[in-house]
């Protein structure tokens, strides 16, 4: 029999590793710094419940599916129905279903992750390993707190029996879907190398949009996801790099990219050192 875990994390613990010392990252939270495990951040209480969805949700969640671009609408089929299936099964399930789901992702993603660490490109040449790291990408990018939150509290209209929050849990895996065709299709990959003695610090928002608005109302015109992968890399997908691999000294540069963590962030920034989480 499984275990039911109430601890689940939208921030991949795996992924915070290059950020920890003895086990230990330092937090900044509520305008606080402390010292904690990995298994205390970015994590809530039954995060991933899927509930049972009424027929107005079904409907709203087929005419998404109706009017996105026909080459994701199989898979946001796929993922209606892996959300339908856990919201309406046993305990387990319900609680752990989409919990497990993204636990699968991310150990299909592993083997990309040890390459980037190399700084080895090649995995963009394999369709299955091109296809693990595009829909990580856009599971990590949707699947946070953050944007939950700016979903629920969104000025979107919605039919009366539609619940925002539910509804939210559907659309993170729609979202992880588009954004990660858009990756796999027709995204570039830049890998930075920071040679500064500047580190990027992370956040509980690890991907986001440098081209990104203030408003769930209003579209980004652009896309130009950031991703720090280690206090010493990052990688930056768009459709109009030109330049695989790019090493950064000036340190401008880097404190440019932590400003926008900073920005992008929900409630929680993450570093290897203390004085790293420093208002600069």
């Amino acid at each position: 029999m499984n275990n039911i875990k109430k601890s689940q994390h939208y921030v991949w613990k795996n992924y915070l590793k290059p950020w920890t010392a003895n086990g230990q990252i330092y937090c900044l939270r509520d305008g606080k710094v402390f010292k904690t495990s990995p298994d205390n951040i970015a994590q809530q209480s039954y995060f991933y419940k899927s509930n049972p969805i009424n027929i107005e949700e079904i409907n709203l969640a087929n005419y998404y599916i109706g009017i996105f671009d026909p080459a994701v609408k199989e898979l946001l089929s796929s993922m209606l129905r892996i959300y339908h299936i856990t919201a309406n099964n046993d305990d387990y399930l319900m609680k752990c279903g989409i919990e497990d789901f993204h636990g699968i992702v991310e150990t299909n993603f592993i083997p990309v992750l040890t390459k980037l660490y190399e700084v080895d490109l090649s995995f963009f040449g394999s369709s299955k390993e091109k296809s693990d790291f595009s829909f990580f990408i856009g599971c990590q990018y949707s699947r946070t707190n953050n944007m939950r939150s700016r979903f629920i509290t969104s000025e979107i209209t919605y039919p009366k029996n539609v619940d925002k929050e539910n509804f939210a849990k559907i659309f993170s895996l729609f979202s992880a879907a588009i954004i990660g065709n858009w990756v796999y299709s027709k995204a570039k990959q830049q890998f930075l190398v920071n040679k500064t003695g500047e580190p990027f610090i992370t956040g509980d928002q690890p991907v986001f949009n440098l081209k990104g608005t203030d408003s769930m109302e209003i579209a980004p015109s652009e896309f130009e996801l950031f991703y720090p992968i280690s206090p010493s890399q990052a990688i930056i997908l768009s459709e109009k790099n030109t330049q695989p691999l790019m090493e950064i000294e000036d340190i401008e540069k880097v404190k440019w990219f932590n400003r926008k963590i900073w920005k992008n962030a929900n409630e929680q920034i993450y570093a290897k050192y203390e004085e790293n989480l420093k208002v600069k």
